[in-house]
């Protein structure tokens, strides 16, 4: 539910495959692809790197007081990542795809689900 207020969708439907978990969403701006991943023993570092290698844009931002990644795709603005350091151990993300042409802004929406997820763990 949190997920779909988030994102702006209505109905959704949930998928897993091993430390990545997938949603599928309908709403009224179409519809949104939203992941979410742990990596037990990843880092931002490592995360940086695989984007970047990637040809992603990686940007230092902070999400709830923690050092985390902002990641774009440069061909597709309507979708973005967010990484941070899990309180536990590794590292987890959100990623948000929207349909081309939807003016909810991505990154706004991935970081507000990472803002979830680290509230919860503390």
């Amino acid at each position: 539910e949190q997920i779909a207020d988030v994102v702006g969708g209505d109905a959704i439907d949930q998928g897993f495959i091993g430390a990545i978990c997938r949603w599928a969403l309908t709403g009224p701006g179409g519809a949104v692809k939203v992941t979410f991943d742990w990596f037990e023993t990843g880092s931002l570092a490592a995360e940086r790197e695989a984007n970047e290698r990637m040809g992603w844009t990686v940007s230092d931002v902070e999400v709830s007081s923690r050092k985390a990644l902002e990641i774009r795709q440069p061909d597709d603005p309507a979708s973005c990542g967010v990484a941070a350091q899990s309180p536990d151990s590794g590292v987890i993300g959100w990623w948000v795809q929207y349909r081309p042409g939807n003016p909810t802004d991505p990154c706004e929406s991935a970081t507000r689900l990472m803002q979830l997820s680290l509230n919860l763990s503390a």
